[in-house]
């Protein structure tokens, strides 16, 4: 935010001067806003919610958004997957996570089934890719076909951020019972935190 008020050279300036100054020594949050205000805003006559930044809950409404020219041609290739399966070549984990948490939400189950089998992603090797492909099947109709992959990884993997999207992701597409049938041979393997968690969300749910 700093940089783009104040401009790239201001700003490396500012932050040359800054740790010239203050080097291999401490400082307080209140001496780095004093020397922003003297040294960057005040100097320049820049406007900048600095107060919101520092001392207020959550993003700032003038958070910058990050874009990302490779993202977005995965993101055209995730678009175009109806009518033809993504070139996928030079493609890095992120990429391909970025890749299956696009998938239109209309996509079939039998288009799900051509991405597995060119691509092999219920085998996959790497965690984050495989947990968001297996959320994405259970909430595009493909669970049947990802179940063992599913309740392997279920039972093999205890960390809460992993777990409770696909625990969420079965409970929101009526799968309740095999969300319990799960846990109940899982639990014991999970961290107390995960435990608690998952628990809670399945007690909710067959509340409802």
């Amino acid at each position: 935010m700093l940089e783009q008020t104040a401009g790239r050279e201001r700003f490396d300036a500012f932050l040359k001067a800054w740790f010239d100054k203050h080097k291999f020594s401490s400082v307080t949050t209140e001496d780095f806003l004093a020397f922003l205000r003297e040294n960057l805003l005040d100097r320049y006559q820049l406007e900048a919610n600095v107060d919101e930044w520092v001392y207020q809950p959550g993003l700032p409404g003038n958070c910058p958004v990050p874009e990302s020219d490779r993202f977005a041609k995965v993101e055209a290739q995730a678009r175009a997957v109806m009518e033809k399966l993504p070139d996928t070549s030079g493609w890095t984990s992120h990429e391909w996570v970025h890749f299956v948490r696009n998938l239109p939400k209309e996509i079939s189950p039998q288009r799900l089934q051509e991405l597995d089998r060119a691509f092999q992603l219920s085998n996959t090797g790497n965690s984050e890719l495989l947990a968001a492909w297996l959320e994405t099947a259970i909430r595009r109709g493909y669970l049947a076909e990802v179940q063992p992959q599913l309740e392997s990884f279920l039972t093999s993997m205890g960390r809460r951020r992993f777990l409770m999207p696909l625990y969420t992701a079965l409970v929101d597409s009526g799968h309740l019972d095999l969300a319990n049938s799960i846990f109940a041979k899982a639990k014991n393997s999970y961290h107390a935190v995960s435990a608690n968690s998952v628990e809670k969300l399945l007690a909710d749910a067959g509340q409802q």
